[in-house]
């Protein structure tokens, strides 16, 4: 079962990827599995769904979000291994490699989450 910090980090982050993106796409909670290029599936947290991203040809970055150490892992698919690009701790900001709007205080995130 979900933890209160853990659900308010999902609203917190999908809220921060539909403003960045402006509303431009569907920003789906916890509950939508995603067949990897493994065949396996994943259940994600934030799913953000545009038309130009077909999720059938693979996830193409992955956010690792960890309250117990406020830090976000940033990992980008490449040549169908996820490769680590950043650690982002408290206080940094994380930028997606995939669109430049897309930018995350990362102090933001999991103060938002305190209760």
């Amino acid at each position: 079962m979900p933890t209160t910090t853990h659900q308010i980090l999902i609203l917190t982050l999908a809220n921060i990827i539909l403003v960045a993106f402006e509303g431009n796409g569907r920003c789906l909670p916890a509950g939508h599995k995603i067949r990897i290029p493994t065949g396996q599936f994943r259940f994600p947290d934030v799913i953000y769904l545009t038309p130009e991203r077909d999720a059938a040809a693979g996830v193409p970055e992955y956010w690792i979000v960890d309250p117990a150490t406020r830090h976000v892992v940033l990992l980008v698919l490449k040549a169908g291994v996820y490769q680590e690009v950043g650690i982002y701790p408290d206080g940094d900001t994380l930028a997606s490699s995939l669109d430049a709007r897309l930018v995350l205080k990362v102090t933001r995130l999991f103060d938002d989450a305190t209760l």
